[in-house]
């Protein structure tokens, strides 16, 4: 099969990105389809993106026999502006949201009906989660299918052992992703300074892309909480080294507002790691299938800040090693590709004959 996976934007590089890259991976070397990866343009569409978005119309309005149909990774509104394009091209498109309920998209009750208008239109939706369908506002047809994310092939050989507190003296505290105040990076400064004027012995880093405006913003609230030393600000890093550093690390605290369905709860999971979260729906249900902690309310910092303190020596280690056996099984690239094929082989049929082909790069 020939598939066109369509998503994300090289300028805010993220799990949208991450996830479109595997999928091609995994879909290519194990499911022997041609597939081939291209960005949409459509989230952060404003920040110069217009005329890739564009180019990118035209390059598969000229090369639309190429393809059996197109995966599309609906990120923004534009993606969907994208979507109806692609049907008008006779294209079939499976639609896999990666928004959430304090996405703009959904922020209203008139973007809530144009984006269900819009989303009507695709040939299937892919969930990555049940929970998305208690989150955003879904048209009843086309049929819904479920996906699987696709998280790294391989996590570190095996979670490294859990010492007691007493044996390593400060426990390890992880912050990662897209750093910025809806991902709840600057909370976590906060939970940072409660732990410390508690006289809790620990080591964080915040790990991730950032403008350097937003890099200048975190230095600043750092310094001005006595955290100099004691929290480290490590930019974007090979996907080998993130997940040996959340390997290495205690608890995850990610407490974003706007991720529908994060892939760094999972990955941290993978390696061993406890999460603790914001209360909404994806994190949720990643913590009721293996494990987590949500918390939820306006003193979020205090509540995970109490939380870390009150934890018995051990507890959150146990917890994570069990639940990282169960999710490297669940989440196996073959699983994965097995879904997407289900869903794709179910998509209906256009009456036009593709033909193998590359699509022009505009990336």
């Amino acid at each position: 099969m020939n598939i066109l996976i369509l998503g994300g934007t090289p300028s805010h590089r993220g799990g949208i990105e991450q996830f479109c890259e595997r999928a091609q991976q995994a879909l290519h070397e194990i499911g022997g389809h041609h597939a081939e990866y291209a960005y949409s343009y459509g989230p952060y569409l404003r920040d110069r993106g217009l005329v890739p978005f564009l180019r990118g119309i035209w390059a598969i309005a000229t090369h639309r026999s190429q393809w059996d149909c197109i995966w599309l990774q609906y990120g923004s509104l534009p993606d969907l502006l994208l979507l109806v394009i692609c049907r008008l091209l006779r294209f079939r498109v499976l639609v896999t949201p990666h928004v959430g309920s304090n996405f703009a998209s959904q922020s209203s009750i008139v973007m809530r009906f144009l984006s269900k208008s819009l989303l009507s239109t695709a040939n299937g939706i892919g969930l990555l989660s049940a929970s998305q369908a208690e989150e955003l506002t879904l048209p009843e047809s086309p049929p819904r299918f479920k996906i699987f994310t696709f998280l790294p092939r391989t996590f570190p050989a095996e979670p490294p052992p859990r010492r007691r507190r007493a044996e390593i003296r400060r426990m390890r505290l992880v912050h990662a992703g897209r750093l910025s105040k809806g991902k709840g990076s600057f909370l976590f400064i906060d939970v940072c300074a409660i732990l410390q004027r508690s006289g809790f012995a620990f080591d964080a880093e915040l790990i991730g892309p950032c403008p350097e405006a937003t890099r200048q913003e975190l230095g600043s609230a750092i310094s001005l909480a006595g955290l100099t030393g004691r929290v480290d600000v490590i930019g974007l890093l090979p996907e080998a080294e993130l997940l040996d550093r959340l390997a290495l690390a205690d608890v995850l605290v990610h407490l974003s507002e706007v991720d529908s369905f994060p892939l760094i709860v999972l990955e941290s999971i993978g390696c061993g790691t406890f999460p603790i979260c914001r209360n909404l729906p994806g994190a949720r249900q990643m913590a009721r299938t293996y494990c987590g902690q949500m918390v939820e309310g306006t003193d979020l910092a205090e509540q995970v800040a109490r939380l870390i303190i009150g934890a018995e020596p051990g507890h959150f280690g146990r917890l994570a090693a069990s639940a990282s056996v169960d999710l490297r099984r669940d989440f196996d690239w073959s699983s994965c590709v097995a879904a997407v094929e289900h869903a794709l082989s179910q998509l209906p049929q256009e009456s036009r004959t593709p033909r193998r082909g590359r699509l022009l790069d505009v990336r």
